[in-house]
């Protein structure tokens, strides 16, 4: 990918819309995006596709400024112009350099990241999710989990204080939730052995060798299983497994799941079916496309 710096709505959902002001040697602020580990660079002036911002791994120092008392200005310390949302839709969007001054694209709307919404997977009368973020989290109103493999068993363990960052964990509502959203930051604690690993940025190579937070084929039992053929990528800040074989199940407290004949596949219109994200489903939601065989389709 380019890592260009790109606008567009601000969602709690979005792990990457979320950056670090760290304070710099002369009173300013290295700005880092921490899902990709960058800095924001100095902003190009110009007009074309080859001005937009892309993140870099040298620290640039940028002043931040109001023009009101909402409205940011961002410009790098040794730069002419701010930063500036360059809405160009045959560009896919972009952040460049520019100045037009309060309620214009110069002008940045900056909001304090207190929780990330996460969304959540519906199974029996319980909902589930895996992550891994770049920053210490909370959970609210869920349980989170970290786990150590022993044969095909995922053996979870309850973790109730803030959880360092980087941390594989399985989450778990006991209703019935479409999402839920976890605190941030905080001093972390320790959490021991943790089986369960993650990526920060999108994995679309040797898939075969994860495992992924999913359903069975047979039952709409919760577990850890090996991606369809047909998945091409693990999106970025979920928790997975690697070479953890085919299939685990999880024990929550000596509650088992089971993910027998979860990794069965029969001929294409047999075969498991998965959500956009790789996640094997047994409900489907209307209007919504998911994956069976190597053939995308629209539930009816």
């Amino acid at each position: 990918s380019t890592e260009r710096v790109v606008t567009r709505p601000y969602s709690k959902a979005t792990v990457n819309e979320i950056w670090k002001f760290e304070t710099s040697e002369g009173g300013n602020y290295y700005i880092k995006n921490l899902n990709g580990g960058k800095y924001l660079p100095a902003v190009n002036s110009g007009n074309s596709e080859a001005q937009c911002v892309s993140l870099s791994a040298e620290k640039v120092e940028y002043a931040l400024t109001k023009y009101t008392d909402t409205q940011h200005k961002l410009k790098p310390t040794s730069a002419w112009y701010p930063l500036f949302a360059e809405n160009h839709p045959s560009w896919d969007y972009g952040v460049m350099a520019w100045d037009n001054g309060a309620n214009s694209a110069s002008a940045w709307l900056i909001y304090e990241a207190e929780d990330l919404e996460v969304s959540l997977n519906t199974v029996g009368d319980k909902s589930y999710a895996s992550v891994y973020l770049p920053f210490p989290v909370q959970a609210n109103g869920v349980n989170a989990y970290t786990g150590i493999i022993s044969g095909n068993v995922l053996g979870l363990k309850p973790q109730t204080g803030v959880i360092p960052a980087e941390t594989g964990m399985v989450l778990r509502s006991d209703a019935a939730a479409t999402s839920t959203n976890l605190l941030i930051g905080g001093t972390p604690g320790e959490i021991g052995t943790n089986s369960l690993g993650g990526s920060l940025s999108e994995i679309t190579s040797n898939l075969n060798n994860y495992l992924v937070l999913g359903v069975g084929e047979t039952s709409s039992t919760i577990g850890f299983y090996s991606l369809n053929s047909s998945v091409t990528s693990i999106p970025a800040n979920k928790a997975f497994l690697v070479n953890g074989g085919s299939a685990i199940s999880l024990d929550f407290d000596g509650m088992f799941t089971s993910v027998e004949g979860a990794t069965v596949e029969g001929t294409e219109a047999d075969a498991p079916i998965y959500d956009l994200q790789g996640r094997r489903v047994m409900k489907l939601n209307q209007g919504q496309i998911y994956l069976r065989g190597s053939k995308k389709f629209i539930a009816r």
